[in-house]
């Protein structure tokens, strides 16, 4: 099914012809393109492997440590100056160890009282 824009919207209207084309107003233009669906399928891929490659870091940046625990960068530097989550320095970035990050998660307290710890 085609997709249109409305000129309201602020863009043009277009249409996909067939894989590879598009008809824009009331003309026809090749566009670079992959195939229909195989797009979809190749980000999907790339977010696998994007993943994949995150689970296997061994070290982490302060950004990357933020998004991992949720938390913003004062109440995560709060954890480097209290000790709990040890920071170390490469070339003056500030990193974290994967496996001082699952230290410290693996120390957190249950959330829940009776729940074993795992």
């Amino acid at each position: 099914m085609p997709r249109k824009a409305h000129k309201d919207s602020g863009r043009l209207e277009c249409s996909a012809v067939t894989p590879g084309t598009v008809k824009v107003k009331s003309k026809t233009v090749q566009v670079d393109a992959p195939p229909i669906g195989q797009s979809l399928e190749d980000d999907r891929l790339a977010q696998r492997e994007f993943e994949r490659r995150r689970d296997q870091r061994r070290a982490h940046s302060v950004k990357q440590v933020e998004e991992i625990l949720g938390v913003g960068h004062s109440t995560l530097y709060g954890l480097f100056n209290s000790g709990a989550l040890k920071a170390r320095k490469l070339l003056g970035k500030t990193i974290v160890l994967d496996s001082d990050l699952q230290a410290f998660l693996a120390a957190l307290p249950s959330a829940f009282p009776g729940q074993d710890a795992a």
